[in-house]
C-alpha cells in the first residue's frame, strides 16, 4: 500500500526531520502522528480499506462489517486481510 495525502506528507515530514532514523523509529514516530492526528488516521484509514476492497471485495466487506461491530475477533481478521494482500 502506498501512503497518499496527508499520510504521506507525514511520513515525508518524519524522514527528513530524522534522516538516521532506522525503519523501526520512523514507523514508531508515524504511528504516534497517526494516532494524534485524525485527518491523517482517517485517509489512511480509507485508504486501507479501499486496497481491501479492491483486493477481495466479499471478504473485505467481512472484514469491515467486524470492525463497525466492534468484534472480538475483528483485528485478527484486518491483520489476516492486511497479511495476504502483502503476499500478492
Amino acid at each position: 500500500m502506498a501512503l497518499q495525502g496527508r499520510a504521506r506528507e507525514a511520513f515525508e515530514r518524519l524522514m527528513q526531520e530524522h534522516p538516521n532514523a532506522t525503519r523501526e523509529e520512523l514507523f514508531e514516530l508515524f504511528q504516534i502522528v497517526v494516532e494524534a492526528d485524525a485527518r491523517v488516521y482517517e485517509s489512511l484509514t480509507l485508504r486501507i480499506f479501499d486496497d481491501m476492497k479492491e483486493f477481495d471485495p466479499s471478504r473485505a466487506s467481512y472484514v469491515i462489517g467486524l470492525v463497525k461491530s466492534n468484534h472480538p475477533e475483528a483485528p485478527a481478521a484486518v491483520k489476516a486481510l492486511l497479511s495476504q494482500m502483502r503476499k500478492q
